[in-house]
């Protein structure tokens, strides 16, 4: 934290500019604070070019920071064909300031490949195309197949037999009772012992599915790692743009009371103090707007590294200036993003599974074989529950089934799929061309964002020299107090821009990433 003390004395109206002159050294301070450490050249008195650098202030003994106590620069990010050398940006918190618990990108990125919900269901459809592949093997294997029944006839069925007993003394006894209740039970046993290759050619479909399952889990994996790039990079920018606007935000309250004392004294005037205060309102709704994004934007990262929204997040406050950018060419990147598309290789896949359903297709003018074997058993019609009597029956069946006509089924699916075949190559030819537009577009991009970095450099510089310019004049009495207000704003949005320049850089870097890296 970087705590700057300072008081106010009631001074004469020669004493004004020491007033102005303290607080304006504190504001550049601060100002220092609220924007990165960046180096630019400023003449010497002998013409040569200088080396200037703003450091911040150390928190433990209010010192200039030293060498050694500054974050160790991060190594060059490289990833296949791309490669930005990078040097480390000072911004107003150094890694002595992070707390232990802050998170890195690399951990940001670990976090959401165990635990993003849309990674889990990708992962979770794998097993489900691998519950397939099983079924689709079990067609190969014989069926059991088992039935009993139970059958009461109603009203029960009438016995002559009984009858005749009844009319006739002394007739003999005849076991001829019919019952009302019928029992079956029987076993089935099939088998297909040839289909032209159906069978085998539907379970290649469901492993050629899985690997195209495999190639769908590999983009989400590689989407979910640039969205966590591209959103922790967001979230820092506008965390940090928050702090430099904290910064300003409390020495503008202290110039307010200032400039409230000198009024008292009459070394100032009512208007400047008027200008202060609407200059303080307005930084305070820029504070709060950003606080307003920076929790939506750790929400959204939050929600992609698998934890619940509202969840504070701590991020190391570190982001890498890019100081050089050399990228392959344009022909050969738009080569290996077409070699290591995962949407093309899925596709692929869909062209191997079309070709597949196409013998299947083929194989329905094929006769299908099988051999089937048979039990049933039941009581007859005569007898009784207590006394029946059970009939077993058995069946060896081979069974040859061949559809000799089908009015040209089998011609027109064989057209459909041809048709979904070509509309496959179109899509497949038509992503090609795609990827060559995105590649370009997004090197385009990401070069547009290098140099909107060293455009944000510059402009730090020269608002910062404006500023210095303004309160020279100011000292003079050549400048209005809103006027140098103005320029300190203009200080400030310059730091906050560049932040947002680094942001958008690395956002690019991370689409341009996902089109040519695995």
């Amino acid at each position: 934290m970087y705590i700057i003390t300072f008081g106010f004395e009631k001074l004469s109206a020669d004493g004004e500019g020491q007033l102005m002159g303290r607080y304006m050294k504190i504001l550049l301070a601060a100002a220092v604070l609220a924007i990165p450490a960046v180096s630019w050249s400023e003449p010497a008195d002998d013409g040569a070019m200088v080396e200037t650098e703003i450091v911040p202030v150390n928190d433990n003994d209010m010192e200039p920071a030293q060498a050694d106590d500054a974050q160790p620069t991060q190594p060059a990010l490289t990833g296949g064909a791309l490669r930005v050398e990078a040097v480390q940006a000072g911004f107003m918190q150094q890694a002595a300031d992070t707390p232990q618990d802050a998170l890195t990108l690399q951990q940001c990125i670990n976090m959401a490949l165990e635990s993003n919900l849309r990674i889990g269901a990708a992962t979770e459809k794998l097993a489900e195309m691998d519950a397939a592949i099983d079924e689709a093997a079990t067609a190969r294997r014989p069926t059991l197949t088992g039935q009993a029944s139970y059958t009461r006839l109603v009203p029960q069925p009438s016995n002559p037999m009984a009858d005749l007993a009844a009319m006739v003394p002394n007739l003999p006894s005849l076991n001829s009772n019919l019952s009302g209740n019928i029992y079956n039970v029987g076993l089935n046993l099939n088998h297909l012992l040839y289909t032209g290759g159906r069978v085998q050619n539907a379970q290649r479909i469901a492993e050629q599915s899985r690997v195209a399952g495999e190639w769908q889990q590999k983009t989400v994996v590689r989407e979910i790692r640039r969205d966590v790039t591209k959103a922790y990079y967001q979230a820092l920018a506008v965390e940090l743009s928050v702090i430099a606007l904290d910064s300003a935000v409390s020495l503008m309250e202290q110039l307010v009371r200032d400039i409230s004392n000198a009024v008292e004294v009459g070394v100032r005037g009512e208007y400047d103090l008027l200008q202060a205060q609407v200059q303080l309102i307005n930084q305070r709704f820029a504070r709060q707007q950003a606080a307003t994004g920076a929790a939506a934007a750790r929400d959204y990262l939050a929600m992609l590294i698998g934890l619940p929204v509202n969840t504070p997040i701590v991020l190391v406050r570190s982001m890498e200036t890019p100081e050089a950018l050399n990228l392959p060419g344009i022909e050969s990147m738009q080569s290996q993003a077409r070699s290591i598309s995962t949407d093309l290789k899925a596709l692929e896949e869909q062209t191997k599974i079309l070709e597949i359903s196409m013998e299947i297709t083929r194989a329905a003018n094929l006769p299908t074989v099988f051999a089937a074997a048979g039990y049933s058993g039941g009581q007859s019609a005569g007898g009784d529950a207590g006394n029946f009597t059970w009939n077993n029956q058995g069946t060896l069946t081979l069974g040859l089934q061949w559809d000799i006509y089908d009015g040209g089924r089998v011609n027109h699916r064989l057209r459909q799929t041809q048709s979904q075949m070509r509309q496959l190559e179109l899509n497949m030819e038509n992503l090609r061309i795609g990827l060559d537009l995105m590649v370009r577009n997004s090197a385009a991009s990401l070069e547009d964002a290098f140099e909107g970095i060293d455009v944000g450099r510059r402009s730090v510089e020269q608002t910062r020299r404006s500023y210095e310019i303004s309160y020279d004049k100011y000292q003079e009495g050549m400048l209005l107090s809103f006027e140098l207000l103005n320029a300190q704003n203009q200080y400030l949005q310059a730091g906050i821009s560049y932040y947002a320049s680094l942001s958008n850089f690395y956002s690019r870097l991370a689409d341009l990433d996902f089109l040519v890296n695995e």
